[in-house]
C-alpha cells in the first residue's frame, strides 16, 4: 500500500500537520523546526513551516529515504523522481542534518548536497554519551551473559552471522555458559 501514495502512505496528514504547526508557531516563540524522519512526509511539513516562519530547519535523518536499498519504498520511477526532488530540496534547505552514522551523512552528500557533511551532526543511534558517564559498575554472577539489540531489523538484514559466531564461540568455549541474545524492537519472527 505504501507504494501507492506520493512520498509515503502518511501524506494525507500533511494539511493537519501544517495547520497544527502554524497554530503552535503563532502561539509560541520557537527557535527552529526539528523533524525526525520517517515518515518522510513529515519533512515536507517541516520544510513548509520553516520557510513560512523563516526558521532554521533541523532534519533528523534516522533512515535513508530514496537511498534505502533494503527494499523498494518507491514502487515506480515517477514516485522515485518526485521523492528524490523533495529529498534534494529538503536537504539543501536544512541548516543541520542529524544522522545515526557518519555513512548516513556521507552518502546523501554524494547524491544531493556536497556541503552536507559540514551541516551534519552524527548522533550514534540516538544516544547521548553523557547518559553513560559515571554509571555505577554492576557485577554479575557470571552465570549469564546477555547480548542485547535495541532497534528494528528490516527486510534483507539478518542476524544469521551473529548466530553463527555465537555457535562457533560456544563450541570453542569462548562464551559464558549461558549466553542470551535478547532482541528489543520490531523484527520478523524468522529473526528469532
Amino acid at each position: 500500500m505504501r507504494r501507492l501514495y506520493p512520498i509515503d502512505e502518511k501524506i494525507g496528514w500533511l494539511p493537519y500537520l501544517k495547520k497544527a504547526g502554524r497554530k503552535l508557531l503563532k502561539e509560541h516563540d520557537m527557535d527552529l523546526i526539528y523533524v525526525s524522519c520517517g515518515p518522510f512526509s513529515s519533512a515536507l511539513g517541516a520544510y513548509a513551516l520553516a520557510n513560512e516562519f523563516k526558521l532554521p530547519l533541523v532534519v533528523d535523518y534516522r533512515d535513508y529515504w530514496t537511498l534505502l536499498s533494503d527494499y523498494d519504498l518507491m514502487g515506480s520511477r515517477l514516485k522515485r523522481a518526485y521523492s528524490v526532488a523533495w529529498e534534494k530540496r529538503i536537504l539543501a534547505r536544512a541548516n543541520l542534518v542529524v544522522s545515526a552514522t557518519s555513512r548516513d551523512c556521507r552518502c546523501p552528500a554524494d547524491k544531493f548536497a556536497k556541503d552536507l557533511p559540514e551541516r551534519s551532526f552524527v548522533l550514534y543511534n540516538g544516544h547521548d554519551e553523557a547518559d553513560f558517564r559515571d554509571l555505577p559498575v554492576q557485577h554479575t554472577s557470571g552465570e549469564e551473559f546477555s547480548l542485547c539489540y535495541f532497534g528494528n531489523i528490516y527486510a534483507r538484514r539478518s542476524l544469521k552471522y551473529l548466530y553463527q559466531l555465537s555457535w562457533n564461540w560456544n563450541a570453542k568455549l569462548l562464551t559464558p555458559r549461558s549466553l542470551k541474545i535478547r532482541l528489543y524492537g520490531n523484527f520478523n519472527r524468522e529473526v528469532n
